[in-house]
């Protein structure tokens, strides 16, 4: 049988704490809540334990916000957490070792001035899918990945080209990624679902 249709709303991650998401998401005539959990800019939307995470200051500091989102995960509302995956203008800046880099050796930006991690560095790789396994213990029941890949809009003609992005082989990184996170969730029962611009599936 089909599964259900989910109708997600976006909410605040406030509504986790001051407990009022399921009654937004009934108001709104939804039946699942999306939460911002690793935005844009790099930030957290949860208080993580990665290394990498409290090297750069990107986990929240308020000690009760897991317990809270631990509450609601169990209140039976459907919960999607949203990850910005290597759309990241935080970890590029603090380790230039993860970044997508210039001819001129700067962080590469897209249109928005955003800076991105690599996708084909090991280590960049590692903190997404830690950032996921850690919202899969927060029992979320959906994890949304965008900008999971490399960037398909601006002057990428910027880009260094080399072993780090090499354009005649940039969808076995990718793919890479997607086994690694794919085999690190598998016992989870999470999902795993992926936003991309239609150009990505229409364009070469």
């Amino acid at each position: 049988e089909p599964e259900p249709t989910i109708t997600a709303v976006w909410l605040l991650r406030s509504s986790i704490t001051e407990g009022n998401a399921a009654q937004l998401v009934q108001s709104l005539g939804g039946n699942a809540a999306v939460f911002n959990m690793k935005s844009d800019d790099g930030m957290l939307g949860y208080v993580s334990d990665l290394p990498l995470a409290r090297d750069m200051r990107t986990s929240q500091a308020d000690p009760g916000l897991n317990d809270a989102i631990r509450t609601l995960n169990d209140s039976g509302l459907y919960t999607i957490a949203r990850v910005s995956c290597f759309k990241d203008n935080k970890a590029p800046r603090q380790n230039n070792t993860l970044s997508i880099r210039t001819n001129s050796g700067y962080n590469w930006q897209d249109p928005a001035g955003i800076r991105w991690m690599n996708v084909s560095s090991p280590e960049a790789r590692e903190y997404v899918i830690g950032v996921c396994k850690e919202l899969a213990e927060l029992g979320f029941d959906e994890i949304l990945l965008e900008h999971s890949g490399y960037p398909a809009e601006g002057n990428l003609h910027y880009i260094k080209v080399g072993e780090a992005y090499d354009p005649d082989h940039l969808a076995q990184p990718v793919e890479a990624f997607y086994s690694q996170l794919a085999e690190a969730l598998k016992d989870t029962g999470v999902k795993l679902s992926v936003a991309v611009p239609a150009s990505t599936l229409t364009e070469e």
